[in-house]
């Protein structure tokens, strides 16, 4: 949908109203929609349909002056919200005091890891030795996501002698050139793969299958679809207080390393021990028991009670 022609948004509209939902859910994880959202959230409504929020950030992570008037702009036309961590939670009521507001953490994306694909096909599509242990980077490159400390920390190791392969795949939205210069001083280049580019669906596997490791170095955050994806892979995970969410505390006996932001040796040091104790069969991940979309959707449907079904027939 194009975010600034209104001819879209109409032909949005009809469409939704000659279905005739009970309710509407629209994601929120960016200013840059907010002229659509507000307007679509407004027809909604108008037309009796109530509109739930899906937040995964009420705010950028990286922030604009104008964003907190963009975000209550089209925040305030909404019924109710799904927010996805009680820090959001606080931000939201913030933001919009007395907001009609559910919290239910991110679930675990398991549906993509079923498939055939193994490591070793997969390190071999991506030109990776079998041999090779890997680190996965994955989604949107972004400065407050910390792939410079990742770097910095990967030079770290190969100076010890500790030299895993890193992945890089996910679109850049940032600077490229300076992350290229970084790794060319660190004398990794020939350890890093860069796949610049918005990763469909159908390539998830292809780099889950591949790593070793997921490493989520976020400077700040709220949680992290792209761990939840590690997760649902069984990959062992190495990320940041930053974006530690109370689903990830509740783990029991899962390989999951933090380490603090913005330190490259901090982080150096958890990737060695991570590195290590792949070789641990007691530290082998087992598969998650996961009820998150059960508990989205029923959160849903009580969105949809609340709303007293104003399109049921």
């Amino acid at each position: 949908m194009d975010p600034i022609d209104v001819r879209t948004w109409n032909r949005t509209v009809q469409r939704v109203m000659e279905f005739q939902p009970n309710i509407v859910i629209l994601p929120w994880w960016t200013t840059f929609w907010a002229p659509a959202d507000a307007y679509l959230s407004y027809k909604f409504r108008h037309n009796g349909i109530p509109v739930t929020y899906l937040i995964h950030n009420v705010l950028p992570h990286e922030q604009k002056p104008w964003d907190r008037i963009l975000a209550k702009t089209a925040l305030n036309q909404a019924d109710s919200f799904i927010v996805q961590t009680e820090h959001e939670a606080n931000r939201l009521k913030e933001l919009i005091p007395g907001a009609n507001l559910a919290v239910c953490s991110h679930p675990l994306y398991s549906m993509f890891s079923n498939t055939e694909l193994t490591k070793i096909d997969a390190k071999k599509l991506l030109g990776i030795s079998p041999n090779q242990q890997a680190l996965l980077f994955f989604g949107i490159v972004r400065s407050y996501k910390g792939l410079d400390t990742l770097i910095q920390a990967l030079a770290h190791l190969h100076a010890k002698g500790i030299k895993p392969f890193l992945i890089v795949a996910g679109e850049f939205w940032q600077d490229k050139s300076s992350l290229l210069n970084l790794i060319e001083e660190a004398n990794i280049a020939d350890h890093v793969l860069i796949d610049d580019q918005y990763i469909v669906d159908q390539d998830i596997p292809k780099y889950f299958s591949a790593a070793d490791i997921f490493v989520a170095p976020y400077r700040k955050g709220t949680q992290s679809g792209a761990v939840k994806l590690a997760l649902g892979f069984r990959l062992p995970v190495v990320l940041s207080e930053a974006i530690v969410d109370a689903a990830i505390m509740e783990l029991d006996n899962y390989p999951v390393y933090i380490t603090p932001p913005n330190d490259p040796i901090e982080l150096a040091s958890s990737l060695e021990i991570a590195l290590r104790e792949l070789e641990d069969s007691s530290r082998v991940p087992s598969r998650l028991e996961d009820n998150g979309w059960h508990e989205l959707v029923e959160v849903i449907e009580n969105m949809v009670i609340e709303s007293d079904f104003p399109n049921e027939q």
